[in-house]
């Protein structure tokens, strides 16, 4: 017996694989651990916290997404909460989303975007990231950001860093 069309139908699911761990993703590229250390310089995080993300510990937002950016500059690939799977405690707050809470929310295409935005790729991975960014750089992706997602996206709405310009102490939109 059939059921009636549209009753037995799952819901779709992504083909996608799995996200890797950071442990899988130093595995894989034949990270020591005087690498890591290196990495959680970089990141201005305590080697423990390094040690949390490797073994799956629980870790905050806010350690995780420098250590992620670190990285992906050590091994020349961009690699973000996004596509990592990272144990991530979820009532760390802040008064503002970053880019990326925005971009994974409302699921922005990275390159579309960077198009929009007249600014090279790289500079949507950096603000993925939390790399600081060139003020006006910013201004641009955030502008046609708004635009797409029909929010009010801004320096004071958005948090990105910001490569500090001289003359001008207050570099970071935070």
């Amino acid at each position: 017996m059939s059921k009636p069309n549209g009753l037995d139908q799952s819901p779709k699911q992504k083909n996608e694989l799995p996200r890797p761990s950071f442990y899988d993703l130093c595995k894989m590229h034949g990270l020591d651990y005087d690498t890591m250390l290196l990495i959680a310089e970089q990141a201005d995080v305590s080697k423990k916290v390094v040690e949390d993300i490797y073994i799956g510990n629980l870790v905050n937002r806010s350690h995780a997404v420098p250590v992620l950016a670190a990285f992906s500059k050590a091994v020349g690939t961009t690699w973000t909460l996004e596509n990592v799977n990272i144990e991530v405690r979820m009532l760390e707050t802040s008064p503002r989303p970053s880019f990326l809470d925005l971009m994974a929310i409302f699921g922005v295409p990275t390159k579309m975007l960077a198009i929009f935005a007249g600014v090279p790729d790289e500079v949507i991975d950096e603000m993925l990231c939390s790399v600081p960014v060139k003020r006006d750089d910013a201004l641009r992706v955030l502008e046609k950001l708004s635009a797409l997602i029909y929010q009010d996206c801004n320096l004071e709405t958005v948090s990105i860093p910001l490569i500090a310009e001289e003359g001008n102490e207050d570099a970071n939109a935070e």
